[in-house]
């Protein structure tokens, strides 16, 4: 501004040099027109390409779990995604049998929805002719107090573990959870008729020792 105002040699050289770097701006935009033209195009498909693969992240999360598979030794983190996955799609109910089960396996139905009741039927464990809880009263009432609602059963008549999903899907699993990761274990979608025998087994011999309330 001063340049195009004052009177002098110097102020001249000014306006000439920046007009000269007007000029050179405007080559350039114009030798450089069909660059930038395309990097817009190649930003607006980058910005498709992001889109599409949200999307497809999206329907790989709402995806259905695996009918059956197998986990091999040090696969913590897949098994214990399916796992999350099995316990986040119950809408009202999951029981869990389990002969043992820890404060590690509470942790994983915290991921439950909110108002899904769970029951975990474990066994006991004696040490030198007194029972051993898996899971103590204190783990059992501070899981209540933020998830509710919980419920301990005790039972010996199972071997196996299962998950039982809204009385309505039913997955036998080779480990417990709480071995998740450790050593090779398989899992199977089993079929839901089932159910009802595996219930009646499991709640007409077992007792309730505490419930955390």
């Amino acid at each position: 501004m001063l340049s195009a105002v004052l009177n002098s040699q110097t102020a001249v050289l000014v306006s000439v040099a920046i007009m000269d770097a007007f000029v050179k701006m405007r080559h350039f935009m114009i030798s450089n027109a069909e660059v930038v033209c395309r990097m817009n195009i190649l930003e607006k498909r980058q910005i498709a390409t992001d889109t599409k693969v949200d999307e497809i992240l999206q329907r790989m999360d709402m995806a259905e779990p695996p009918a059956q598979g197998v986990f091999y030794d040090g696969q913590l983190w897949d098994a214990r995604a399916l796992v999350l996955k099995l316990v986040s799609s119950a809408k009202r109910s999951l029981i869990l049998i389990d002969n043992w089960v820890t404060a590690a396996t509470l942790d994983l139905f915290t991921k439950k929805r909110k108002g899904v009741k769970v029951t975990v039927i474990t066994s006991e464990h004696f040490k030198k002719g007194v029972p051993h809880h898996t899971i103590s009263d204190a783990d059992a009432k501070t899981f209540n107090a933020q998830y509710p609602k919980l419920t301990v059963r005790y039972n010996e008549s199972f071997h196996d573990r299962f998950l039982i999903i809204d009385d309505k899907e039913l997955y036998l699993i080779g480990a417990s959870l709480k071995d998740l990761g450790v050593k090779c274990f398989g899992f199977t979608k089993m079929d839901p008729g089932a159910i009802r025998g595996i219930k009646k087994s499991a709640f007409a011999t077992s007792n309730i020792r505490r419930s955390g309330k």
